[in-house]
């Protein structure tokens, strides 16, 4: 993934010279097709083409498309470039390499009710723990559903801050679940296995009075507050009641239980294998929910006496994300991101300080494009913030300044430090965390950070949830409309 030049979803290029050794060379001789290994030369190893040369005839380039067969979103192998007379021979060779490939046995543990399922098979080190499948509730929670899916076979593009490009690789395959909490979850979907980072974008929660973490096996997402979900699930391994309206449920474990609740930090996901079974999950169109799309975009890198320009494509309701490299295998991105709610006045990023003294510098720039129009304000600096809970209290954020404010309540008197504090923009919530001082629990402890999430309506009011936060890590909770406005 990292030269830009092979940035390109599957199927969406061509091999001009013979290249790649072949799948399964020996089986296609079987079959009448003389063909001969070939070596490749100076082709990136994610590019995801096969070439054959027949001692007779020419190269045949052939890329994999991800298509609905036999109920399972797996690998069906399409040729193209191929000269008339050999295009349904190669075809159904090709086709039979597939029928004969591991992805066959799946199609032995395909559920027998209809509905829509994803597979987990899960590795520790080199042992095969054996599989466990879950059912997705595409009807009830159709949007996290889909996100899901499209992550699991990289139908819909994420961020891969590994190479600073968009890709289309299956998302979980090959990660671990970083957390495991006895009695409580088993949690994955973290590529740097940290649980600190995701696809690149998030989506909206998705919450339906009939989805309940009742039992063990509950399948949800995990999140950092409201609105902030991404590509980080957990399987309950009891009740978890509390988490439900927290946390977007979406499906449950029908098959092998077991081998979940045996699952430790640090097993792998071998492969998550989306399953359909019936008319109806095979009509469910994951593209059609609303999701964000990852795509990479073209950058013009400009010069100007000392200094130098990023510039590429802007659009509205879109994020940014710029990463650059003196090697092409080694990426780093550039320190934060852009949301662009409205159309821009300025264009690009100065890179000036990553591309100064260097001898070389190569730059990628990857886009997330949202569904819907974004209201979260890149900063808070000069407002005041006036949350209303239900229990029918107050509290007041005066955000003086980028670091530092103060707070009051109506639960008490005076007014009180915010020591320091952080606003993050997101999509679809801004983020306020920092360090408070004055306020104290009913317990007596003494109130030390604030983590509230602000989802935004419209620019000057929306939704707030979120908690105070003890100095041992007591919590008092806090949930309602807020307003927002400038400081007197």
């Amino acid at each position: 993934m990292g030269h830009p030049a092979y940035n390109k979803p599957r199927g969406f290029g061509r091999v001009t010279s013979p290249g790649v050794a072949t799948k399964h060379p020996n089986r296609l001789a079987r079959h009448g097709y003389p063909f001969r290994r070939q070596h490749a030369l100076n082709r990136p190893s994610h590019a995801n083409f096969i070439c054959f040369q027949s001692h007779v005839r020419t190269v045949v380039a052939v890329y994999k498309k991800r298509t609905p067969c036999h109920g399972l979103e797996s690998g069906m192998w399409v040729c193209r470039n191929i000269l008339p007379g050999n295009r349904k021979l190669i075809t159904l060779a090709v086709l039979f390499l597939a029928a004969l490939s591991p992805l066959a046995n799946d199609l032995r543990a395909v559920p027998s009710a209809d509905g829509l399922y994803v597979t987990f098979t899960i590795k520790r080190a080199a042992v095969n723990l054996g599989d466990f499948t879950c059912s997705l509730n595409y009807q009830l929670a159709p949007r996290t559903t889909a996100n899901f899916v499209r992550l699991a076979t990289g139908s819909g593009g994420w961020l891969d801050f590994r190479t600073g490009s968009a890709s289309r690789k299956p998302f979980y395959d090959g990660i671990t679940f970083h957390r495991v909490v006895a009695g409580f979850v088993i949690q994955g979907g973290s590529p740097n296995g940290l649980g600190t980072d995701g696809p690149g974008y998030t989506i909206k929660d998705e919450f339906h009075p009939s989805l309940r973490h009742s039992k063990a096996g509950i399948l949800s997402m995990a999140n950092s507050g409201l609105n902030s979900n991404s590509s980080q699930f957990f399987v309950t391994l009891g009740a978890t009641p509390w988490l439900d309206d927290v946390h977007s449920v979406f499906g449950e474990v029908v098959e092998n239980l077991s081998i979940a609740q045996s699952v430790q930090a640090g097993d792998v996901i071998e492969r998550a294998t989306i399953i359909r079974v019936g008319t109806a999950a095979q009509a469910f169109d994951p593209d059609a929910q609303s999701l964000p799309t990852v795509v990479d975009t073209i950058p013009t890198l400009l010069r100007n006496a000392s200094t130098y320009r990023l510039d590429y494509p802007q659009s509205d309701d879109a994020e940014y994300f710029v990463f650059h490299s003196p090697d092409l295998a080694n990426w780093q991105q550039l320190s934060g991101s852009e949301f662009y709610i409205a159309p821009p006045s300025q264009t690009g990023r100065d890179v000036t300080a990553v591309a100064t003294d260097v001898s070389k510098k190569f730059f990628i720039v990857s886009k997330v494009q949202y569904p819907d129009a974004l209201q979260t304000p890149p900063t808070m600096n000069g407002k005041r913030i006036v949350v209303t809970d239900p229990r029918q209290f107050t509290f007041t954020w005066d955000l003086a300044n980028a670091a530092s404010g103060s707070y009051s309540t109506s639960l008490s008197t005076g007014t009180f430090p915010i020591i320091a504090y952080n606003w993050t923009q997101e999509a679809y919530r801004g983020r306020l965390t920092g360090s408070v001082s004055g306020l104290v629990l009913s317990s007596g402890e003494p109130i030390t950070q604030v983590d509230l999430s602000f989802t935004f309506t419209d620019a000057s009011s929306g939704t707030c949830k979120g908690n105070l936060i003890g100095q041992f890590g007591n919590q008092f909770g806090m949930a309602g409309p807020f307003t927002v406005g400038n400081l007197p």
